[in-house]
């Protein structure tokens, strides 16, 4: 009954995931006002990479701006799905776990209380 249950909520994140926006329009780079962006680089819809770009954030680098190194990717995995507009999303930046709102509507991203916000 679990594994049903685990298959079923799998299947249901694919599909709103996949019916509220393509994964190609998550790719692209969410800035913040004073507090960097995020380039997301992939997405298959369960998981993506991303970059940090001079990114702020309170428990990050000891509250310098972080910045991934060239050579590297930051990951995030959908954690949980709450509606088929919003997903919870799971990454770390430089050893620091995160847990994220992730937004179709408005295409954000919100984080610790700074919201980043797609540019078109």
């Amino acid at each position: 009954m679990r594994k049903f249950r685990n298959l079923i909520a799998s299947l249901l994140l694919f599909f709103g995931l996949s019916s509220c926006s393509g994964t190609e329009q998550v790719i692209g780079t969410y800035s913040s006002p004073n507090n960097g962006s995020i380039e997301i680089t992939d997405f298959d819809g369960d998981e993506g990479e991303f970059k940090a770009l001079g990114v702020t954030l309170p428990r990050l680098n000891d509250g310098y701006s972080y910045t991934t190194p060239t050579d590297s990717i930051e990951i995030f995995a959908i954690a949980r799905s709450y509606t088929n507009n919003d997903q919870l999303i799971r990454f770390s930046i430089d050893g620091v776990a995160y847990i994220a709102t992730f937004s179709f509507n408005n295409m954000t991203i919100e984080v610790e209380g700074t919201t980043y916000a797609i540019q078109r």
